[in-house]
Order: structure tokens, then C-alpha cells, then sequence
């Protein structure tokens, strides 16, 4: 899957979308587009000179922040999986074992997996863009079962939002 694939099986296709470049010793620069088009054809050109390029996994109801109080819709809940020197795990490969045993383990489906620099990221991704409002409780228990998972020491994985 390519990128612009990926970004419009993850993001809302209403509101405006919003690229991160962090490069080390530089201050973040963000900004706002207003399709996903658009923000993948940023965020590859800018990958390809070799900056580091992140985006928010929301659409926003204007451009003035990336706040929550400004979040419009979400289309996935996903699960951040730190690998690398003191992270949760050693490499990505036990990052995507410890996954495996949590997706058994709890049941969930299978989500689409992508390598995040030293890490994975995992998305389940909907048909639909929701309200944060109809989200954030499915979070919140996606969470809290990741959360239980990790006490019983099957997993360490972050879900984040």
C-alpha cells in the first residue's frame, strides 16, 4: 500500500489534515492541508529529502490547531508499539511477536501494521469517519485492554490517543 493507500485508509476525508516534520536539533514545523491528497503528496516529497515526517491521525475542524478541543473526526484506533534501546521491546520483530500473542490473547482482528522508524504502529481502521465524541470511549477500552494485557505480562503495547 502507498502512501496516499495508507493515509486514506487511516484519516477522515472531511476537515483539515495536518502533517509533522521532526528533524533532530530542529524545532517541529506542522501544517495543515486540506486534503489527504494533498498531505501525502507533502509528506513524500519531504520524506524523500530527507526529512522526518509524522501526521496526525485526525482531521480538524479548521486550521488554527492540533489540539483536541479541535479535532473533527477519526477513522482508526490504533496501538503504538515502541521498539529499540529502553523501549518495551528490543526490535520490531518482538514488537510484531508481542502483537500476535495481544491479538490472540484479546481477540481483536487483525489491524494493519506499518514500521514506524524503530517501532510499529498498528490501525484498525473504519468504513466511516466518527466524532471524537463516538471514539474516545472505544479508545479509552481499547486502552484498557491493551493495559490488561500488559499486567499479565503477555504484552507491552501503547494505545494511543
Amino acid at each position: 500500500m502507498d502512501t496516499h493507500g495508507f493515509l486514506r485508509r487511516v484519516l477522515p476525508s472531511e476537515g483539515a489534515v495536518v502533517s509533522i516534520v521532526i528533524n533532530p536539533g530542529d524545532r517541529p514545523r506542522q501544517r495543515f492541508y486540506n486534503s489527504i491528497d494533498e498531505l501525502a503528496d507533502a509528506s513524500v516529497k519531504l520524506s524523500q529529502h530527507g526529512h522526518n515526517v509524522y501526521y496526525a491521525v485526525a482531521s480538524f475542524k479548521d486550521m488554527s490547531s492540533r489540539k483536541q478541543v479541535n479535532v473533527h473526526n477519526l477513522k482508526a484506533f490504533f496501538i503504538d508499539i515502541d521498539c529499540g534501546e529502553g523501549k518495551p521491546f528490543a526490535s520490531p520483530v518482538d514488537g510484531a511477536k508481542a502483537l500476535a500473542k495481544f491479538l490472540t490473547d484479546s481477540k481483536l482482528p487483525k489491524p494493519i501494521v506499518v514500521l514506524s522508524g524503530n517501532g510499529l504502529h498498528a490501525y484498525w481502521t473504519l468504513t466511516d469517519a466518527i466524532p471524537k465524541s463516538d471514539w474516545q470511549p472505544i479508545a479509552d477500552a481499547l486502552k484498557a485492554t491493551a493495559e490488561r494485557f500488559k499486567d499479565r505480562k503477555s504484552t507491552r503495547l501503547n494505545s494511543s490517543h
